[in-house]
């Protein structure tokens, strides 16, 4: 006769499930009790979504006897052993699903994290991916991430990933939960200690996986060290001369393990991604991962030869298509792919070149390629680049151009199915990154792909002076141009919004509750918008990734964002060597017809406007309530930084469109009259107190100054002297910059140079003026 299940609707079943739960020194109560919970919990619904109810009865469980449960599986044989570290596991699992936010990350849910890693070791058949999917849950809440973090050994975690790769997701979101606090901690040695423990599991997971393709982990780490911020990266992959981690060896023979192997679809992500990441890591890795190995069944191929040939056939292969698939599902994952092997061109370049340059005489010889495979080599990236440069005219025209004669004000029309799914009707720009138009996703930034082949094409292109993309690469000026501009406003805001406190704590808020489902993919974790549902999570394998997500974005707000206008800059720098070299090229004409020069001088003064702002900030004397709060130092300091190459490629343009005989536009001089009334000059650096100001923003300043005058001089000196007369003023107050400098270099030994800088300035201005 078969025992009916208890009554769920019944009070006194749950009345009476809280009292044996409850019964003090009587585990075979507990335990039949526990066995009630559970069946009740599995077959009545409106129960499980009664958060009340579910918090009564978690309270009502002891943590003591769920301890004891969990080590009860070590007997081997005993079956009895084994059922009663299921029950504890699968109450735990349907807990972990069910219970609110906050009593997950109470303690009597997160100190069972320790007692369930140790259990994976007894653990068999549907226990383990129980005990995976609880663990998941609890450690993408800070409370369980930081419990996480203080277990000594996470073996039995380590140990069984090649056969569950939800182990490489719980490690992902654990370190990424937790990562925030690293970086809060006062202790110094608290992101190091960190970083070595990192380090060190990653290394007992290269050895797990030693005998597998490790396509797996590959997977996980390329995309964990996209997350990871820089202060413990730095750590985790240091630089020379610093030899690299044992992981990072094991991985880059992984890598080129695969290559040999006819690598399947994820295997050619998983490398490609992953290489891209180790090189963004420590660009020295690029030595390792194009070094002179050689293939075993070919000792005149190296590997590194191999993985680039790869990397252009995909890079073809791809970006024909990709353009279909702007707003496809795939469309993340591919361009992300194709942005990665885009990057590792130039580091291929470096790396081939920084072995010419070491040692002149002997090039041939140090070179990690046989020169007839480069010469193979140079014909293939020419052809993918070209392709690439293809794509960026119609990635660009897609999206700002349209179809000739369609109002762009139904380019986003939404059209509703019947089904009550809302689609676009007609799309140009992708949903995931806009093309960098100044709005839209990307902020005035390109998407990954187009930043890349950017980037591909000005290292490549810088290089090989008889490359034919030189010409080709005036076929996308105009792309150039806007590009540029949308990047110099976007990195304006982004750095006015990052000295605005309010801005910051909006962006370090976490995320609206239980809104993102955890997913699996194949050892790493994507999130997905959670599906409106009716209320619960049932049907839910993983953990909430909520809190990971806050935590991602706290880690991406404390990295700058990436600025194309170092690449773009490049390849502009590119066409006035063609020039040089081929004056019919007509490169000036083209790059004075989109304005250029104009739209470069423009961001060099958004960046000289920041220094006077942050000079007036800065300074003692000015009014407390009218002060606003000063841009951050490394935020300057990177534009800073920056400013010489603007300002030098505009010295250039300049003097190659004199020697072409053309004469300066007026225009061109807003640049001058707009900088003689810079503001900055009427604050002495000495009155601002040094903490305050920062040790590196002050030099990078005054340099940044005297080399602007130098551009003013160049463009007094190359009007007509009839024009030059309409300027006097203008040259007498960019003189008295000049003279402010000066001053503030006295006396300081580290500005010598560009004391002497500034001194010439004035009488190039001087004589501009006279």
């Amino acid at each position: 006769m078969e025992t009916s299940p208890p009554n769920p609707s019944d009070p006194t079943t749950l009345e009476k499930i809280t009292t044996l739960l409850k019964t003090k020194k009587d585990d075979t109560s507990r335990f039949v009790g526990l066995a009630l919970l559970k069946s009740v919990l599995d077959n009545s619904s409106g129960l499980r979504s009664d958060p009340a109810i579910i918090t009564q009865l978690w309270r009502s469980i002891s943590p003591k006897f769920l301890d004891r449960l969990l080590r009860s599986g070590g007997g081997k044989g005993d079956d009895n052993a084994k059922n009663m570290l299921s029950l504890a596991v699968s109450v735990l699992h349907t807990f972990a699903v069910l219970l609110p936010e906050e009593e997950k990350g109470d303690e009597r849910a997160v100190d069972r994290i320790e007692g369930l890693v140790e259990a994976l070791v007894p653990s068999t058949g549907e226990t383990t991916p129980l005990i995976l999917q609880t663990l998941l849950t609890l450690v993408s809440l800070p409370p369980g991430a930081l419990k996480f973090d203080n277990l000594a050994d996470l073996s039995p975690l380590t140990e069984i990933a090649p056969s569950h790769p939800m182990t490489l997701d719980i490690l992902f979101y654990a370190w990424l939960t937790v990562m925030p606090s690293k970086l809060s901690s006062p202790s110094p040695s608290t992101t190091s200690d960190f970083a070595l423990k990192i380090s060190t599991t990653i290394r007992s997971l290269t050895s797990s996986f030693s005998n597998t393709d490790a396509v797996t982990l590959l997977t996980f780490l390329a995309h964990f060290l996209r997350h990871i911020p820089p202060l413990i990266l730095s750590h985790l992959t240091p630089p020379d001369p610093c030899p690299p981690p044992v992981w990072v060896m094991s991985s880059i023979s992984h890598i080129h393990a695969l290559c040999l192997a006819r690598p399947t679809p994820a295997a050619r992500s998983a490398y490609t991604i992953l290489s891209a990441s180790l090189v963004q890591a420590n660009y020295s890795y690029a030595k390792i991962l194009f070094g002179p190995t050689a293939i075993p069944s070919d000792e005149q191929k190296p590997s590194s030869y191999l993985l680039l040939t790869l990397l252009l056939i995909d890079i073809r292969s791809t970006l024909p298509s990709l353009l279909t698939k702007l707003n496809s599902p795939s469309y993340p994952v591919d361009a992300l792919r194709v942005s990665s092997a885009l990057e590792l061109i130039p580091a291929w370049v470096s790396t081939v070149l920084g072995n010419v340059d070491e040692d002149e005489e002997n090039s041939l010889a140090t070179l990690p390629i046989p020169p007839d495979l480069l010469l193979k080599l140079r014909t293939q990236i020419t052809e993918t680049l070209s392709l690439a440069l293809e794509y960026i005219r119609d990635r660009w025209d897609f999206s700002v151009s349209g179809v000739q004669g369609l109002d762009p004000a139904y380019r986003s029309k939404e059209a509703e199915l019947p089904s009550g799914e809302k689609r676009l009707t007609l799309t140009w720009d992708s949903s995931y990154s806009a093309v960098g138009d100044g709005g839209g996703g990307a902020g005035g930034r390109p998407d990954i792909v187009v930043a890349s082949a950017l980037k591909a094409l000005a290292a490549w292109t810088s290089e090989d002076d008889e490359s034919p993309l030189r010409r080709e690469l005036s076929g996308i000026v105009d792309v150039l141009a806007e590009l540029y501009g949308a990047s110099s406003c976007c990195c304006c805001c982004c750095c006015c919004c990052s000295s605005d406190s309010s801005c910051t704590v909006a962006s370090l808020s976490p995320a609206s509750p239980a809104q993102h489902r955890v997913v699996e993919m194949g050892g790493t974790t994507e999130t997905k918008p959670e599906e409106e549902e009716g209320g619960n999570s049932e049907g839910r394998e993983g953990g909430n990734a909520t809190a990971a997500q806050s935590a991602a974005r706290e880690l991406r707000s404390r990295s700058q964002p990436l600025d194309p206008r170092p690449v773009i800059l490049a390849c502009l720098q590119v066409l006035t060597y063609t020039s040089s070299l081929e004056p019919d090229a007509g490169g000036i004409s083209l790059l004075n017809e989109h304005n250029i020069f104009f739209i470069i001088s423009n961001d060099m003064l958004n960046i000289l406007t920041r220094c006077a702002e942050y000079l007036s900030s800065s300074s003692s004397s000015s009014s407390s309530e009218n002060r606003r709060p000063p841009e951050p130092h490394d935020t300057l300091a990177s534009s800073l930084e920056y400013a010489p190459q603007p300002l030098s490629f505009l010295r250039t343009l300049l003097q190659m469109h004199a020697d072409a005989g053309f004469q300066v536009p007026e225009v061109w001089l807003d640049f001058a009259t707009k900088f003689a009334g810079w503001g900055g000059a009427g604050t002495a650096i000495a009155d601002c107190p040094r903490k305050e100001m920062g040790a590196m923003v002050v030099p990078l300043l005054l340099e940044t100054v005297a080399d602007s005058l130098h551009l003013c001089a160049d463009l007094l000196e190359k009007l007509p002297p009839g024009v030059r007369k309409r300027y006097v003023h203008t040259a007498t107050a960019l003189s008295g910059i000049g003279r402010w400098v000066v001053r503030q270099c006295q006396g300081a030994t580290d500005n010598g140079k560009t004391r002497g800088e500034a001194e010439d300035a004035v009488q190039r201005l001087q004589g501009a003026g006279s």
